[in-house]
């Protein structure tokens, strides 16, 4: 999964046509490489599926041209893999 999500996060910086934010981007990407790594083994049983809805639900989004609703589908995207990375740490935290 980690070496798909990197192509999509990937791709849709290339999409965006700006040189620039795409080489920014894909520095991002790469540096939380780790970050989805603890993200996706804070997914139920390991099953990536509801992941994989989501960057659906984008492209969906897009192809149709729905502007906001590509918007709303990102926030919720990188909101859920935050509270995702968040609540692994929280798992494996050592509290003295």
């Amino acid at each position: 999964f980690v070496g798909y999500n990197r192509s999509f996060h990937h791709t849709l910086a290339v999409l965006g046509g700006n040189l620039r934010m795409q080489n920014q981007l894909i520095d991002l990407i790469d540096q939380m490489e780790r970050a989805v790594r603890v993200s996706v083994s804070n997914v139920k049983k390991g099953n990536p599926a509801s992941l994989v809805d989501e960057h659906c639900q984008l492209i969906d989004a897009l192809q149709e041209r729905k502007t906001k609703r590509a918007e709303r589908a990102a926030e919720h995207h990188v909101s859920a893999a935050a509270k995702r990375v968040n609540d692994a740490i929280s798992r494996f935290a050592v509290v003295s």
